[in-house]
């Protein structure tokens, strides 16, 4: 009769339990998106800075005068074709009479997506219990939302860079889904014409998306014939966005010869190491740019053993088609940290 009696309550404050604990793992995981969101609202200020003076202003003059045109638009700035950023701000500064703190606020938001987006996939590529699922979460939080690239945050043309990542991370999402195989393709599609026309490197989305679509939609090789039109236009689409972007390109004025980079090749991966170990290489006794070499170094390291296992399991479709998202998102931050590298490297590794 004891038993029956303490049975009810034990489940009861065990489900209490489990309740407290998954509202615990809740708030730790959105704490780092909080506190950066206070840090931007008290500390935003309404004051557009260097390139912002340089991007909208024409902008806003030629719609006051009605000669706003496509090619003003989709026009270069520095290495970029900022299309949709441009339709992003303007949009903005029509809501807000030009309150580049709400540029801040949209940053955020990618922010977010992000974050919700690496969540998503952990919780389908992952078979892991409540408690790692959130240890995941908060970790990649607190690196999403470090204040360390405040620049990135109180700086409202830094919404070019968040961009191609959101759509990215948004993207492999999408092909994880349950959608149809051709509506993946042509959300992935759009998505990566929004990132080539976002940022220089938002062009990598092509090339980062589809090994992700191929592996997780056709599971064999009849699968990938049936589907060849779809790769077929993919590749087409992708080759029409390079020569568009291409077109008429110019090299900034203010961008140094890609010359160093390949002169002095020790420089080059310096600069490449310092820019994937930068988030992780402050407050150390050493210089920020030695920990910062030492630490993408051993991120590439980490990678380079992760790489040489899945080519050691290549035939186990079922890791390929859980670890490829993942790895993608990786080879994006190198392919990146290598092209800022070569462009980059002849104004100093500092």
């Amino acid at each position: 009769m004891t038993t029956e009696k303490k049975s009810p309550i034990s489940k009861k404050i065990f489900k209490n339990t489990f309740q407290l604990l998954n509202w615990i793992s809740i708030v730790l995981v959105i704490l780092p998106a909080v506190a950066m969101g206070i840090l931007i609202l008290t500390y935003s200020v309404n004051i557009p800075y260097w390139d912002q003076w340089n991007l909208m202003p024409q902008l806003f003059i030629k719609i006051s005068q009605n000669s706003l045109s496509w090619q003003d638009l989709i026009a270069q700035h520095n290495e970029s074709r900022k299309l949709f950023p441009r339709l992003i701000f303007l949009g903005l500064a029509y809501l807000t009479n030009w309150d580049v703190r709400y540029e801040m606020l949209v940053i955020f938001i990618l922010a977010c997506l992000v974050s919700v987006n690496i969540y998503r996939l952990n919780r389908l590529t992952v078979n892991a219990n409540l408690l790692t699922t959130s240890l995941i979460a908060f970790l990649t939080n607190i690196l999403i939302f470090s204040p360390i690239q405040y620049d990135n945050w109180f700086w409202g043309i830094q919404l070019v860079v968040l961009m191609p990542i959101a759509c990215i991370t948004t993207g492999i999402s999408v092909v994880y889904s349950h959608f149809h195989t051709r509506y993946k393709f042509l959300i992935c599609m759009m998505l990566c014409i929004i990132s080539t026309f976002s940022y220089s490197n938002g062009m990598i989305a092509w090339i980062i998306i589809l090994p992700v679509l191929i592996l997780v939609t056709a599971k064999s090789t009849s699968d990938l014939l049936k589907q060849k039109w779809l790769f077929l236009s993919w590749i087409a689409v992708f080759i029409s966005n390079i020569i568009i972007y291409f077109y008429d390109y110019q090299k900034p004025e203010v961008s140094p010869s890609l010359i160093p980079a390949f002169r002095h090749p020790e420089q080059t991966l310096q600069f490449f190491l310092a820019f994937l170990g930068s988030p992780l290489g402050s407050g150390f006794e050493i210089s920020p740019l030695t920990s910062s070499i030492f630490i993408g170094g051993v991120e590439i390291g980490i990678f380079c053993c992760l790489f040489i296992y899945l080519l050691k399991h290549i035939k186990n479709y079922h890791i390929l088609e859980r670890t490829i998202g993942w790895m993608m998102i990786a080879i994006y931050s190198i392919i990146s940290a290598l092209i800022t590298a070569v462009g980059r490297v002849g104004f100093g590794v500092e």
